[in-house]
């Protein structure tokens, strides 16, 4: 039955609560700030990543739509490929990590 075989619901909303404290406790701020200046001054962004990375990428490009900025991704990895060989250097290229901790969750 997986996790909530063995655990009752506030294990379970303590441990996001502990995960989402430490994502916050170790975000660098500083490479936040040079990505968004990067989102500002290129015209052509792309980010690409595989498996649930690859959905964050969805996410950035779907919320940055929403604000005017328009940026390229795509769930085939030979797409991806294809796209970054054709990237020249006025293009900003993201490749969101997939990182999982101790317990399997993703950071």
């Amino acid at each position: 039955m997986g996790y909530m075989g063995s655990h009752s619901m506030d294990d379970y909303f303590h441990t996001i609560q502990e995960d989402l404290k430490a994502a916050y406790e170790n975000l660098d701020w500083e490479a936040i700030d040079r990505f968004v200046e990067d989102l500002v001054r290129y015209e052509k962004v792309a980010a690409f990543g595989l498996m649930f990375s690859e959905t964050a990428a969805v996410d950035l490009q779907v919320k940055l739509g929403y604000n005017g900025k328009f940026i390229v991704t795509n769930m085939n990895d030979s797409k991806q490929i294809e796209y970054l060989r054709n990237a020249d250097e006025d293009t900003l290229r993201k490749k969101t990590p997939n990182k999982r901790n101790k317990k399997g969750m993703l950071q």
